[in-house]
């Protein structure tokens, strides 16, 4: 059986945070999980030596999250934001698809002449895997070796998916899988969350162009 590690980044929104861990610990082939926490201030009663727990005094922002590629002892990588719910199966969903230069997402977009006109695939709505131009990052598998080599410090703040994609377009594809396992809980959705402020949209239309214009 594949094994994969889990790599999860959060930065205070803590209501949910252990039940998603908990929820990643009971997939049989998740046998590592890296957590990154931006606030410092994140703290776990979780006792298994597959976790990992860094506390960063400052915040290094997402991008940081495929830093954690290079510390992972399997080949692939789980990212999960600190708003999405695992369930049961979700991991051997993902690893039906894995291969070594494939991204693998449960949301991506096709677009038409830029960043913003575009059409969102959603891993509910599929019925078989789907090749798309950009995959959203809240819930993907990468390898390992996609991810290394890479200066994460210098990535745009709002848009670290859409630059990491962008870098290594000709070495790996991306799609979005069938899937149904996992729920993307509602406080995501508020207005400090970065996709929401007036500087990413100028900024994604920008590194968008950079790659695709």
């Amino acid at each position: 059986m594949e094994k994969v590690t889990v790599i999860l980044t959060c930065w205070k929104r803590f209501k949910n945070f252990e039940d998603i861990i908990k929820g990643w610990l009971e997939e049989p082939e998740v046998d590592e999980i890296l957590i990154w926490d931006n606030s410092g201030e994140f703290k776990t009663d979780i006792k298994d030596e597959r976790i990992v727990l860094i506390n960063c005094s400052s915040n290094w922002g997402s991008s940081v999250r495929y830093m954690l590629g290079a510390m992972a002892k399997n080949e692939y990588c789980l990212f999960c934001d600190d708003d999405v719910m695992p369930k049961k199966g979700i991991t051997k969903d993902f690893i039906k698809y894995a291969e070594p230069s494939k991204i693998l997402a449960v949301t991506g977009r096709h677009f038409s002449g830029s960043y913003h006109n575009n059409t969102v695939v959603r891993a509910t709505e599929v019925k078989d895997i789907e090749k798309v131009e950009f995959v959203i990052g809240y819930l993907m598998l990468i390898h390992r070796d996609l991810l290394i080599g890479h200066y994460y410090r210098d990535f745009p703040w709002h848009c670290c998916e859409l630059y990491l994609e962008g870098l290594i377009k000709d070495k790996s594809t991306l799609h979005v899988i069938p899937t149904d396992k996992f729920i993307k809980l509602p406080e995501g959705e508020d207005d400090n969350a970065l996709y929401r402020q007036p500087e990413a949209f100028e900024e994604k239309e920008r590194i968008w162009r950079r790659f695709h214009g």
